[in-house]
């Protein structure tokens, strides 16, 4: 069976917000925004494991270890003078935007991808969208 890249795609973006979302809740001390970034979690994780159930013999691609020592250390780096819930929010609206427009772009580049993957593409970019707008109250 050949490879669905829409769906490893899907896999990875769902990773990166499910690795970000815990870290950049340690930092918050803001109870609404925690909540909401559990709830932004849960999201990420029904995608996530969406991804893995729609797999079934292929490998999806994981962060690597280099990328998560990446975000990591710029996590660190944009949050060492400001943790405000507003720069918080600042910063999961520019990663949900990046989300945003790899999960378009990839929906566009694999228009023969099955059925699944594209419906649970669809599923994560509207996530992406709504967690955009959720966000904005906060900055």
């Amino acid at each position: 069976m050949k490879k669905d890249k829409l769906l490893n795609r899907v896999h990875k973006n769902s990773q990166t917000g499910l690795f970000t979302l815990p870290k950049i809740n340690e930092m918050s001390e803001n109870p609404d925004f925690k909540q909401i970034l559990q709830s932004h979690e849960e999201e990420y994780k029904n995608v996530y494991y969406g991804a893995e159930r729609l797999s079934s013999n292929n490998n999806l691609i994981n962060l690597s270890a280099l990328a998560k020592v990446r975000t990591r250390a710029m996590l660190n780096l944009n949050t060492l003078t400001d943790k405000s819930s507003s720069h918080l929010a600042e910063m999961l609206i520019m990663g949900s935007t990046a989300g945003v427009v790899d999960i378009t772009k990839s929906l566009r580049q694999y228009p023969n991808a099955p059925k699944a993957s594209k419906d649970l593409a669809q599923n994560l970019l509207n996530i992406e969208e709504k967690n955009i707008e959720v966000l904005k109250q906060f900055l």
